[in-house]
């Protein structure tokens, strides 16, 4: 009786464990968002920080990104010191 030769088996020259080409790559890095995307994101009525965050949230991360993230809240929209809302920064 012989056995079938399965990819990743010694017979065919591939080490045991390595990864065959029919695997699905690891997902593509998603792009940060851009300040245009951020003032798009807040309405004129305003919006809340956690809401805002929440929309971005894949996109920006780790720590790193998230300082980046906040410098773009800071050009996009201002915070309303009463309501606590980002509202978009006037020109």
């Amino acid at each position: 009786m012989r056995l079938k030769q399965r990819p990743g088996s010694p017979r065919d020259g591939t080490p045991l464990g390595t990864p065959s080409a029919s695997r699905a790559a690891s997902p593509a890095r998603v792009a940060l968002p851009t300040l245009e995307e951020v003032k798009a994101a807040i309405p004129e009525g305003g919006i809340n920080v956690g809401d805002l965050i929440k929309l971005f949230k894949k996109r920006v991360g780790g720590a790193e990104n998230t300082s980046f993230f906040i410098s773009l809240v800071k050009q996009a929209g201002t915070q309303d010191k009463v309501t606590k809302l980002i509202r978009p920064k006037r020109d």
